[in-house]
């Protein structure tokens, strides 16, 4: 078995939508509310007050198609960030690039929110939904991990098949915004890991 991974540093990160006011500057520099505040470390987006406020954050992955003349099959991938601040990630699609239409898009994975520190692959205990009013409600028996498992559930609905020489791996994170505008909403984006093997199937077995 062959097993690599490729990664991604957070500042290629780009928004979906820089237009309107969609975005706030990150601590008044200018052209940040276009293009996000660039650091050593990842690229950090705010967003403008008022509740419902969301977006899509688009990360490029650098996708492993054959090594060693054999065909690679994407297994699992992480997300890595940290959101401030009344802001939640709550979805994740990923994407082939062979264009916006439904036959290129692998999955939309409805899970979160996520809030707080992720800048690593982890699982956590437990989610905070913040409502309209203002109220937080904790729901304890849900279990968090911004480990993403990928299976091709089209040609396999079984879920033991892995998704074959994806050409462009694209992941998109959906952010939505809760009542509180203070302190600033933001997310800093660090990057992202895919992981491949030459194995087209788990046949039940863990992820790699």
């Amino acid at each position: 078995m062959t097993v690599s991974c490729t990664s991604v540093h957070g500042n290629v990160v780009i928004a979906e939508n820089i237009s309107g006011g969609a975005l706030d500057t990150v601590g008044g520099a200018a052209y940040t509310d276009r293009v996000g505040q660039s650091y050593g470390w990842g690229k950090t987006f705010q967003f403008v007050g008022g509740y419902g406020r969301e977006n899509w954050f688009h990360i490029p992955v650098p996708t492993l198609g054959v090594l060693d003349g054999s065909d690679m099959f994407l297994d699992r991938f992480d997300v890595l960030f940290v959101t401030e601040g009344d802001c939640a990630v709550d979805g994740v699609d990923y994407w082939n690039s062979w264009g916006a239409t439904s036959a290129s898009r692998f999955e939309s994975i409805q899970r979160g929110p996520f809030r707080g520190d992720w800048s690593f692959a982890h699982e956590q205990d437990g989610i905070e939904i913040h409502n309209r009013d203002g109220t937080i409600q904790s729901v304890s028996d849900v279990l968090l991990s911004n480990t993403f498992t990928t299976r091709d559930r089209i040609s396999d609905p079984s879920g033991h098949t892995r998704w074959r020489r994806p050409v462009g791996l694209g992941i998109s994170v959906h952010v939505t915004t809760g009542p509180n505008d203070n302190p600033p909403r933001r997310i800093t984006c660090h990057g992202a890991v895919a992981y491949w093997t030459d194995l087209p199937r788990d046949d039940g077995d863990p992820p790699i």
